[in-house]
Protein backbone atom coordinates (compact mmCIF):
# COMPACT_ATOMS: atom_id res chain seq x y z
CA UNK A 1 0.00 0.00 0.00
CA UNK A 2 1.42 3.20 -1.32
CA UNK A 3 1.69 6.01 1.38
CA UNK A 4 -0.41 8.32 -0.83
CA UNK A 5 -3.40 5.57 -0.49
CA UNK A 6 -2.56 5.24 3.47
CA UNK A 7 -2.17 9.36 3.98
CA UNK A 8 -6.10 9.39 1.98
CA UNK A 9 -7.04 6.64 4.55
CA UNK A 10 -6.04 8.79 7.39
CA UNK A 11 -7.39 11.88 6.34
CA UNK A 12 -10.80 10.15 5.84
CA UNK A 13 -10.77 8.53 9.20
CA UNK A 14 -10.16 11.79 10.39
CA UNK A 15 -13.05 13.21 8.91
CA UNK A 16 -15.15 10.69 10.56
CA UNK A 17 -13.46 11.62 13.95
CA UNK A 18 -14.27 15.32 13.58
CA UNK A 19 -17.92 13.96 12.80
CA UNK A 20 -18.65 11.78 15.80
CA UNK A 21 -17.51 14.05 17.57
CA UNK A 22 -20.18 16.48 16.11
CA UNK A 23 -22.66 13.66 16.47
CA UNK A 24 -21.52 13.94 20.42
CA UNK A 25 -21.80 17.60 21.14
CA UNK A 26 -24.81 18.00 19.00
CA UNK A 27 -26.78 15.49 21.35
CA UNK A 28 -24.84 16.74 24.75
CA UNK A 29 -25.55 20.33 24.56
CA UNK A 30 -28.99 22.21 24.39
CA UNK A 31 -27.58 25.54 23.06
CA UNK A 32 -29.94 25.94 20.39
CA UNK A 33 -27.37 27.87 17.79
CA UNK A 34 -24.81 25.08 18.51
CA UNK A 35 -27.66 22.52 17.67
CA UNK A 36 -28.85 24.39 14.51
CA UNK A 37 -24.87 24.10 12.93
CA UNK A 38 -23.94 20.62 13.74
CA UNK A 39 -27.37 19.06 12.78
CA UNK A 40 -26.88 21.04 9.60
CA UNK A 41 -24.06 18.64 8.38
CA UNK A 42 -22.84 16.47 10.79
CA UNK A 43 -24.93 13.04 9.45
CA UNK A 44 -24.43 14.03 5.46
CA UNK A 45 -20.84 13.82 6.25
CA UNK A 46 -21.02 10.38 6.92
CA UNK A 47 -22.75 9.54 3.37
CA UNK A 48 -20.94 12.01 2.24
CA UNK A 49 -17.66 9.69 3.22
CA UNK A 50 -19.12 6.62 1.84
CA UNK A 51 -20.02 8.01 -1.56
CA UNK A 52 -16.35 9.31 -1.62
CA UNK A 53 -14.72 6.04 -0.52
CA UNK A 54 -17.55 4.02 -2.78
CA UNK A 55 -16.79 6.45 -5.91
CA UNK A 56 -13.37 3.86 -6.80
CA UNK A 57 -16.29 1.21 -8.36
CA UNK A 58 -17.85 3.51 -10.24
CA UNK A 59 -19.16 1.97 -13.86
CA UNK A 60 -18.15 -1.58 -12.12
CA UNK A 61 -20.82 -4.18 -11.27
CA UNK A 62 -20.23 -4.27 -7.54
CA UNK A 63 -23.63 -5.98 -5.86
CA UNK A 64 -23.27 -9.21 -5.74
CA UNK A 65 -23.32 -12.02 -2.64
CA UNK A 66 -19.60 -11.13 -1.16
CA UNK A 67 -20.29 -7.47 -0.94
CA UNK A 68 -24.03 -7.63 0.60
CA UNK A 69 -22.47 -10.01 2.90
CA UNK A 70 -19.63 -8.11 3.51
CA UNK A 71 -21.72 -4.35 4.89
CA UNK A 72 -24.45 -6.65 6.37
CA UNK A 73 -21.54 -7.88 8.88
CA UNK A 74 -20.32 -3.90 9.02
CA UNK A 75 -23.66 -2.22 9.13
CA UNK A 76 -27.01 -4.57 10.08
CA UNK A 77 -25.48 -7.26 12.15
CA UNK A 78 -23.79 -4.72 14.69
CA UNK A 79 -27.01 -3.02 14.56
CA UNK A 80 -29.08 -5.98 15.98
CA UNK A 81 -26.18 -6.44 18.67
CA UNK A 82 -26.44 -3.38 19.32
CA UNK A 83 -29.87 -3.14 19.80
CA UNK A 84 -30.25 -6.01 21.67
CA UNK A 85 -27.47 -4.77 24.44
CA UNK A 86 -29.07 -1.30 24.93
CA UNK A 87 -32.15 -3.38 25.54
CA UNK A 88 -30.74 -5.00 27.90
CA UNK A 89 -29.37 -1.87 29.46
CA UNK A 90 -32.62 0.13 29.08
CA UNK A 91 -34.85 -3.21 30.73
CA UNK A 92 -32.32 -3.45 33.76
CA UNK A 93 -31.36 0.36 34.21
CA UNK A 94 -33.74 3.13 32.30
CA UNK A 95 -36.99 1.32 32.20
CA UNK A 96 -38.50 3.60 35.08
CA UNK A 97 -37.13 6.43 33.93
CA UNK A 98 -37.33 6.91 30.01
CA UNK A 99 -38.98 5.03 27.20
CA UNK A 100 -37.24 2.85 24.94
CA UNK A 101 -35.92 4.47 21.52
CA UNK A 102 -34.24 3.09 18.55
CA UNK A 103 -31.36 5.80 19.52
CA UNK A 104 -28.72 7.11 17.32
CA UNK A 105 -27.89 3.52 15.40
CA UNK A 106 -31.22 4.29 13.64
CA UNK A 107 -28.45 5.27 10.85
CA UNK A 108 -27.21 1.84 10.30
CA UNK A 109 -29.71 0.46 8.26
CA UNK A 110 -29.79 3.33 6.69
CA UNK A 111 -26.38 3.70 5.63
CA UNK A 112 -26.73 -0.43 4.46
CA UNK A 113 -29.63 0.22 2.23
CA UNK A 114 -28.00 3.59 0.67
CA UNK A 115 -24.81 1.51 -0.06
CA UNK A 116 -27.42 -1.42 -1.90
CA UNK A 117 -28.74 1.10 -4.10
CA UNK A 118 -25.93 2.84 -5.54
CA UNK A 119 -24.17 -0.13 -5.82
CA UNK A 120 -27.04 -1.87 -7.76
CA UNK A 121 -26.89 1.24 -9.93
CA UNK A 122 -22.95 1.76 -9.92
CA UNK A 123 -22.87 0.12 -13.30
CA UNK A 124 -24.34 2.92 -14.91
CA UNK A 125 -22.55 5.91 -13.10
CA UNK A 126 -19.33 6.49 -15.47
CA UNK A 127 -19.13 9.96 -15.64
CA UNK A 128 -19.80 13.49 -13.71
CA UNK A 129 -23.34 13.82 -16.20
CA UNK A 130 -24.27 10.43 -14.81
CA UNK A 131 -24.19 11.60 -10.77
CA UNK A 132 -25.36 14.67 -11.78
CA UNK A 133 -28.63 13.21 -12.83
CA UNK A 134 -28.53 9.96 -10.02
CA UNK A 135 -28.40 12.98 -7.56
CA UNK A 136 -31.43 14.79 -9.01
CA UNK A 137 -33.25 11.34 -9.54
CA UNK A 138 -32.71 10.91 -5.78
CA UNK A 139 -33.47 14.85 -4.89
CA UNK A 140 -36.68 14.68 -6.94
CA UNK A 141 -37.90 11.33 -5.93
CA UNK A 142 -37.37 12.63 -1.90
CA UNK A 143 -39.48 15.88 -2.42
CA UNK A 144 -42.10 13.73 -4.05
CA UNK A 145 -42.17 11.72 -0.66
CA UNK A 146 -42.37 14.71 0.95
CA UNK A 147 -45.05 16.00 -0.92
CA UNK A 148 -47.47 13.35 0.37
CA UNK A 149 -45.92 13.19 4.07
CA UNK A 150 -49.43 13.97 5.32
CA UNK A 151 -51.45 11.49 3.61
CA UNK A 152 -49.23 9.05 4.13
CA UNK A 153 -49.44 10.12 8.22
CA UNK A 154 -53.10 10.27 7.78
CA UNK A 155 -53.65 6.31 7.02
CA UNK A 156 -52.14 5.74 10.85
CA UNK A 157 -50.60 2.59 10.14
CA UNK A 158 -47.61 2.17 11.80
CA UNK A 159 -45.65 -0.31 9.88
CA UNK A 160 -46.21 1.55 6.65
CA UNK A 161 -45.45 4.99 8.62
CA UNK A 162 -42.00 3.36 9.59
CA UNK A 163 -41.15 2.53 6.04
CA UNK A 164 -42.35 6.03 4.69
CA UNK A 165 -39.80 7.25 6.92
CA UNK A 166 -37.01 4.84 6.42
CA UNK A 167 -37.58 5.59 2.62
CA UNK A 168 -37.01 9.40 2.98
CA UNK A 169 -34.04 8.96 4.91
CA UNK A 170 -32.47 6.22 2.26
CA UNK A 171 -33.26 8.62 -0.54
CA UNK A 172 -31.70 10.98 1.25
CA UNK A 173 -28.84 9.22 2.08
CA UNK A 174 -28.59 8.15 -1.56
CA UNK A 175 -28.40 11.79 -2.05
CA UNK A 176 -25.51 12.27 -0.12
CA UNK A 177 -23.43 9.52 -0.63
CA UNK A 178 -23.72 10.52 -4.87
CA UNK A 179 -22.72 14.45 -3.69
CA UNK A 180 -19.73 12.62 -1.89
CA UNK A 181 -19.30 10.84 -5.36
CA UNK A 182 -19.07 13.50 -7.79
CA UNK A 183 -16.75 15.41 -5.60
CA UNK A 184 -12.95 14.89 -5.30
CA UNK A 185 -10.53 16.05 -3.42
CA UNK A 186 -8.27 18.29 -6.29
CA UNK A 187 -8.99 21.86 -4.64
CA UNK A 188 -8.44 20.75 -1.50
CA UNK A 189 -4.96 19.43 -2.72
CA UNK A 190 -4.67 22.49 -4.99
CA UNK A 191 -1.47 24.92 -3.89
CA UNK A 192 -3.31 27.49 -5.91
CA UNK A 193 -6.48 27.23 -3.06
CA UNK A 194 -6.19 29.14 -0.04
CA UNK A 195 -7.50 26.47 2.49
CA UNK A 196 -8.13 28.63 4.90
CA UNK A 197 -9.80 31.32 2.88
CA UNK A 198 -12.13 28.28 1.69
CA UNK A 199 -12.64 26.75 4.69
CA UNK A 200 -13.57 30.22 6.27
CA UNK A 201 -15.77 31.52 3.84
CA UNK A 202 -17.96 27.76 3.76
CA UNK A 203 -17.71 27.66 7.49
CA UNK A 204 -19.48 31.22 7.70
CA UNK A 205 -22.15 30.57 4.70
CA UNK A 206 -23.19 27.38 6.33
CA UNK A 207 -23.44 28.90 9.70
CA UNK A 208 -25.63 31.90 7.97
CA UNK A 209 -27.79 28.69 5.75
CA UNK A 210 -28.33 27.40 9.26
CA UNK A 211 -30.05 30.04 10.78
CA UNK A 212 -31.78 30.96 7.48
CA UNK A 213 -32.89 27.64 6.56
CA UNK A 214 -33.84 26.56 9.85
CA UNK A 215 -33.99 23.07 12.29
CA UNK A 216 -32.95 20.53 10.21
CA UNK A 217 -32.76 16.72 11.41
CA UNK A 218 -32.84 13.71 9.13
CA UNK A 219 -33.72 11.38 11.87
CA UNK A 220 -37.31 13.72 12.44
CA UNK A 221 -36.75 14.39 8.26
CA UNK A 222 -37.04 17.86 8.94
CA UNK A 223 -34.96 19.84 6.06
CA UNK A 224 -36.03 23.56 7.16
CA UNK A 225 -37.58 25.89 4.86
CA UNK A 226 -36.14 24.26 1.86
CA UNK A 227 -34.61 20.93 0.70
CA UNK A 228 -32.11 22.57 -1.48
CA UNK A 229 -30.87 25.41 0.89
CA UNK A 230 -30.62 22.09 3.03
CA UNK A 231 -28.20 20.58 0.57
CA UNK A 232 -26.26 23.78 0.35
CA UNK A 233 -25.62 24.15 4.06
CA UNK A 234 -25.01 20.30 4.51
CA UNK A 235 -22.21 20.89 0.82
CA UNK A 236 -20.59 23.76 3.00
CA UNK A 237 -19.91 22.29 6.06
CA UNK A 238 -18.79 18.97 4.53
CA UNK A 239 -16.20 20.95 2.84
CA UNK A 240 -15.24 23.14 5.81
CA UNK A 241 -14.65 19.64 7.28
CA UNK A 242 -13.23 17.99 4.94
CA UNK A 243 -10.44 21.19 4.77
CA UNK A 244 -9.72 20.64 8.53
CA UNK A 245 -8.99 16.76 7.65
CA UNK A 246 -6.75 17.36 5.33
CA UNK A 247 -4.75 20.20 6.54
CA UNK A 248 -4.50 17.35 9.82
CA UNK A 249 -4.09 14.53 7.58
CA UNK A 250 -2.73 12.60 10.17
CA UNK A 251 -4.05 12.83 13.96
CA UNK A 252 -3.51 9.32 16.24
CA UNK A 253 -6.42 10.03 18.89
CA UNK A 254 -9.03 11.76 16.14
CA UNK A 255 -8.57 8.71 13.43
CA UNK A 256 -8.88 6.17 16.42
CA UNK A 257 -12.59 8.19 16.93
CA UNK A 258 -12.87 7.73 13.30
CA UNK A 259 -12.68 4.51 13.40
CA UNK A 260 -14.38 3.81 16.47
CA UNK A 261 -17.36 5.93 15.24
CA UNK A 262 -19.90 3.71 14.55
CA UNK A 263 -19.45 1.99 18.41
CA UNK A 264 -19.14 5.64 19.94
CA UNK A 265 -22.28 5.98 17.74
CA UNK A 266 -24.28 3.11 19.17
CA UNK A 267 -23.18 3.68 23.12
CA UNK A 268 -22.47 7.72 23.69
CA UNK A 269 -26.33 8.25 24.62
CA UNK A 270 -26.67 5.90 27.57
CA UNK A 271 -22.78 6.67 28.57
CA UNK A 272 -23.71 10.41 28.68
CA UNK A 273 -26.80 9.89 30.60
CA UNK A 274 -24.79 8.25 33.13
CA UNK A 275 -22.35 10.84 33.23
CA UNK A 276 -25.37 13.87 34.11
CA UNK A 277 -26.37 11.35 37.32
CA UNK A 278 -22.84 11.79 38.41
CA UNK A 279 -22.51 15.54 37.68
CA UNK A 280 -25.63 16.13 39.52
CA UNK A 281 -24.75 14.09 42.01
CA UNK A 282 -21.51 15.38 42.96
CA UNK A 283 -20.72 18.58 41.37
CA UNK A 284 -23.25 20.88 42.93
CA UNK A 285 -21.96 19.62 46.81
CA UNK A 286 -19.04 21.87 45.89
CA UNK A 287 -20.16 24.40 43.48
CA UNK A 288 -23.17 24.93 45.29
CA UNK A 289 -25.22 25.49 42.18
CA UNK A 290 -25.39 24.17 38.05
CA UNK A 291 -27.05 20.97 36.98
CA UNK A 292 -25.82 19.23 34.12
CA UNK A 293 -28.72 21.08 32.51
CA UNK A 294 -27.54 24.08 33.21
CA UNK A 295 -24.48 23.40 32.02
CA UNK A 296 -25.68 22.07 28.63
CA UNK A 297 -26.92 25.63 27.77
CA UNK A 298 -23.47 26.56 27.33
CA UNK A 299 -20.69 26.37 24.45
CA UNK A 300 -17.90 25.65 27.02
CA UNK A 301 -19.90 23.62 29.33
CA UNK A 302 -21.30 21.56 26.38
CA UNK A 303 -17.96 21.22 25.05
CA UNK A 304 -16.57 19.66 28.82
CA UNK A 305 -19.19 17.84 29.00
CA UNK A 306 -18.55 16.21 25.40
CA UNK A 307 -14.67 15.66 25.65
CA UNK A 308 -15.62 13.71 29.27
CA UNK A 309 -18.49 11.36 27.21
CA UNK A 310 -15.43 10.51 24.17
CA UNK A 311 -13.07 10.08 26.91
CA UNK A 312 -15.42 7.43 28.63
CA UNK A 313 -16.47 6.15 25.58
CA UNK A 314 -12.73 5.26 24.42
CA UNK A 315 -11.74 3.73 27.65
CA UNK A 316 -14.87 1.56 27.15
CA UNK A 317 -14.01 0.63 23.64
CA UNK A 318 -10.16 0.53 24.40
CA UNK A 319 -10.65 -2.10 27.54
CA UNK A 320 -13.50 -4.45 24.95
CA UNK A 321 -10.93 -4.42 22.40
CA UNK A 322 -8.01 -5.97 24.72
CA UNK A 323 -10.25 -8.15 26.63
CA UNK A 324 -11.87 -9.69 23.02
CA UNK A 325 -8.65 -9.81 21.86
CA UNK A 326 -8.09 -12.50 23.96
CA UNK A 327 -10.35 -14.61 22.43
CA UNK A 328 -9.62 -17.23 20.01
CA UNK A 329 -9.59 -16.18 16.81
CA UNK A 330 -12.49 -17.72 15.16
CA UNK A 331 -15.98 -17.31 12.84
CA UNK A 332 -18.24 -17.11 16.56
CA UNK A 333 -15.92 -13.90 17.40
CA UNK A 334 -16.15 -12.60 14.45
CA UNK A 335 -20.20 -12.76 14.48
CA UNK A 336 -20.67 -12.35 18.25
CA UNK A 337 -18.88 -8.87 18.77
CA UNK A 338 -19.14 -7.57 15.01
CA UNK A 339 -20.63 -4.63 17.16
CA UNK A 340 -16.77 -4.18 18.40
CA UNK A 341 -15.45 -3.39 15.02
Amino acid sequence: MTDKVKGRECWIDVAKGIGIILVVLGHVTRNENLIRIIYSFHMPLFFFLGGWIINRNCGKNIINKQYIKKKFANLILPFFEYRIILILYWYIIEYRFRKLDVGPIWFLPVMFFSYMIIAFIMPYIKSTNAKRVVFLFFVLLAIAGLLVRQYVYKLNMELLNEVYVNSIRVLTGCSWMTVGMKANDSIINSKKVNCSLVFGITAIVCVVLSFVNGDVSLFNLQFGKSYVLYFLEGICGITAVLIVSKVISSNRLIEYLGQSSMIIMAFHEPIKRVLFVVYDAVVPKFVGEGTHEVIRTTVTGSVILTIITLVVCISVVYIFRKLIGKLPDNKWREVLFAFMK
